[in-house]
């Protein structure tokens, strides 16, 4: 049989002007004399197929069709070629075909870090995030009233707060719990300077007690968009912290040097309590910040505690996971995800309910059993704890490990190590070299917040990498960057001569988020890609993945808070050699042979592909509250010309998160020998993206499919 036809269907549209050939993979495809029958199973061919298979270098689809046996990719050819190769095998029908009317099929979109679970606890509590730009959006901007505040968005801090106070469905007993405040692009009301929005972010018990008097009567918990960051008032303190707190004048009211010690801080070092001092005399107490997750401990305790039975908060059984994840994991499959990873599970709890809903199962009306959407893997935390808060050994987390091909019919694996390093650029956290610049919203943050020193990381992680596990790491901040860089280095001194172990696994940086001091003139390559260059240089597979939607979501954000660009300037976006430029510098990795993956991180940004493929395309940004309507965008590029191309971006949410998680001989390309999980995007809005990237989040997902059946969406009314 040939492997190779000079007749090869032509395509409709832009694909018509350009001349392909589909690869076929010559261990399958053999002579006619020396082909034999292929073993019985349950066949399935996808015909009328424009395959997009991202094993070369092209994202221009192809006509052909992709035969399926018992789940695995078994051939893909032509038409003819496909008819030939069914006839040489024996094969005199096929029980399954799967017409795709020429629509495009591509391997299943995956989702490289995200979490799963939180993404669910926080639909328990009232959603106050920003608006996302008008062409993303679909609540509608909160006005002053909230009938229905689930379907609402607010543009500035105090709007948020009012949501949250009138929503009174998603209390906590007493306490008033709300998720996705985010000052870093919310002023404290329409034409709010920023100097109030500094109030809010440095002293936001003295601000709720300012702006909200008459409801200082409840306790309040705001958790920041990043989820780094939380915001309470004076009575969630004397609440939380009862044993520190004697009074809202006394809370604690020590010296400076003792409000550092252990009495006053979180038990979790890498975490904190913020405060504020006076010299004479010299007294200390909280401002109602807190920063990284380790410090919300003691109030979601608190809440709890003052909850009714009815009630749920972060203490769900697996039975109500499953039930409130379901919408989520729908979501997500509608979107083209057909492999979820969850991006560090901190708890015994959180892997028993993500276990729970992939391994679910249900009977349709014909009595067939029937199975989730996706298919997930978790990362564990380094530090996960177990049912009562008890950090567990390295060695109980490592025999957790579960390969998710070892049980492909539940759909769900443990495997990987997370660490974060630091906090949240956007909430001042993030730990930095320089410091943030002193005329944006985080100029009193100085240089951020740093979680682990070098040595930490490397202590913390070493015995994950002994045992041959990758890790992931977060790290937003340069200085973060820089110290995990010299951790994994320090972990894989033996990878130049070793072939083994952590030293065959892709390790990844998660965010990547901010390079340096900018990129100064002639500096044609960023500093911390001159790093992980040398890096890789030496036998350690390092890679990055971009949270993308700091460009899109918080790019002009970043201008004034890294580079002090007053925010009337920044529709110029004329600072090239700012920080921000080089944000999530996608382009910089590319050009060095980098790997990089697009990630969402929800809740942190919607769990989509498609707009995060175009958003690393395009680089727009938007300047809140501008953000522009259905006739027109409002957006701009950012400068530092780190845009990619369409097909590096359908890269990076396929081939590259494969990789990246150890999958790829598995998922990530349609190749034969790999399992056939699909995507089905229409054609014409694929096409009319390869002409204008700006389209690229309009092309509808019509489907997917894992081990070459439609999925199976789970039971919910969503």
């Amino acid at each position: 049989m040939h492997s190779i036809f000079p007749l090869f269907p032509r395509l409709p549209g832009l694909a018509r002007r350009r001349t392909a050939i589909l690869a076929v993979t010559g261990a399958l495809l053999c002579p006619a004399s020396q082909a034999a029958p292929v073993m019985p199973g349950n066949y399935t061919l996808f015909k009328n197929a424009n395959i997009v298979d991202m094993e070369n270098g092209s994202s221009v689809p192809r006509a052909g069709q992709v035969l399926v046996r018992n789940g695995d990719i078994l051939a893909i050819d032509t038409d003819a070629g496909m008819a030939s190769w069914l006839r040489e095998h024996q094969i005199d029908q096929v029980s399954n075909t799967i017409d795709l009317n020429g629509d495009i099929l591509m391997p299943g979109f995956i989702e490289p870090h995200a979490h799963l679970a939180v993404m669910t606890q926080m639909k328990q509590i009232t959603d106050i995030s920003p608006c996302w730009p008008a062409k993303f959006e679909t609540r509608q901007t909160y006005t002053g009233t909230a009938p229905n505040s689930s379907a609402l968005c607010p543009l500035y801090i105090n709007d948020a707060v009012k949501m949250v106070y009138a929503d009174k469905s998603s209390r906590k007993g007493k306490w008033i719990v709300g998720n996705g405040i985010d000052p870093s692009r919310m002023t404290t009301v329409q034409g709010g300077t920023q100097q109030q929005t500094m109030d809010f972010i440095n002293a936001p018990a003295a601000y709720f007690a300012r702006n909200f008097k008459d409801d200082g009567s409840a306790p309040l918990f705001l958790l920041d968009q990043s989820g780094h960051i939380a915001y309470v008032n004076q009575l969630a303190l004397q609440t939380a912290l009862a044993a520190n707190c004697s009074s809202k004048e006394q809370c604690p009211g020590v010296s400076a040097k003792q409000i550092t010690s252990s009495r006053y801080q979180p038990t979790d070092t890498s975490a904190l309590y913020a405060y504020a001092c006076t010299k004479t005399p010299d007294v200390c107490n909280y401002t109602g910040r807190l920063l990284e997750p380790g410090a919300y401990t003691a109030f979601i305790a608190a809440m709890q505690q003052a909850m009714p039975k009815t009630q749920i908060l972060l203490n769900e059984t697996p039975d109500q996971f499953v039930l409130a994840a379901m919408p989520l994991a729908n979501a997500a499959a509608r979107a083209g995800i057909t492999t979820f990873v969850n991006g560090g599970a901190l708890s015994m709890n959180e892997v028993a309910n993500l276990k729970a809903l992939l391994t679910y199962t249900w009977k349709d009306p014909k009595r067939k059993t029937l199975r989730a959407p996706l298919r997930a893997v978790t990362l564990l935390a380094w530090n996960a704890t177990d049912d009562s808060n008890t950090q567990q050994q390295s060695s109980v987390l490592i025999g957790m490990g579960r390969d998710i091909w070892a049980h492909a019919g539940q759909r769900f694996g443990i495997q990987g190590v997370k660490l974060w390093a630091d906090g949240s650029t956007q909430g001042c956290s993030a730990a930095l070299t320089k410091p943030y610049d002193q005329n944006g919203l985080c100029g009193d943050a100085k240089q951020g917040h740093i979680n682990y020193q070098t040595d930490e990381i490397v202590n913390n992680l070493r015995p994950f990498w002994d045992q041959g596990w990758y890790v992931n790491v977060h790290t937003n901040g340069d200085h973060a960057i820089q110290n995990t860089m010299a951790a994994i280095s320090k972990l894989g001194a033996s990878c130049a001569t070793s072939t083994a172990g952590a030293c065959t696994k892709m390790h990844t940086l998660i965010h990547f988020t901010v390079d340096g001091n900018g990129s100064a003139p002639g500096q044609s390559v960023p500093p911390e890609v001159k790093r992980l260059m040398d890096i890789r240089s030496k036998n350690i597979d390092l890679s990055a993945s971009f949270l993308i939607g700091h460009v899109a979501y918080w790019g002009a954000a970043f201008q004034t808070i890294l580079d002090g660009v007053p925010k009337e300037d920044q529709n110029s976006a004329s600072d090239a050699q700012g920080r921000a430029a080089q944000l999530d510098a996608a382009r910089s990795l590319h050009d060095n042979k980098i790997p990089f993956s697009l990630h969402s991180d929800g809740p942190v940004s919607p769990t989509v592909p498609l707009w995060l493929a175009e958003q690393a395309v395009t680089r727009q940004t938007w300047v809140y509250p501008n953000l522009g309507t259905a006739g027109k965008s409002q957006a701009i590029t950012m400068p530092g010309q780190q845009g990619i191309s369409f097909h590096d971006a359908l890269r990076a949410i396929t081939v590259v998160p494969a990789r990246q998680h150890q999958l790829f001989n598995r998922i990530g390309s349609i190749k034969a020998g790999k399992k056939a999980d699909f995507v089905r995007l229409a054609r014409q809005d694929y096409e009319a993206a390869l002409l204008d990237p700006s389209k690229i989040s309009a092309i509808k997902v019509i489907g997917t499919y894992l081990d070459g059946a439609p999925v199976d969406y789970f039971p919910t009314a969503q």
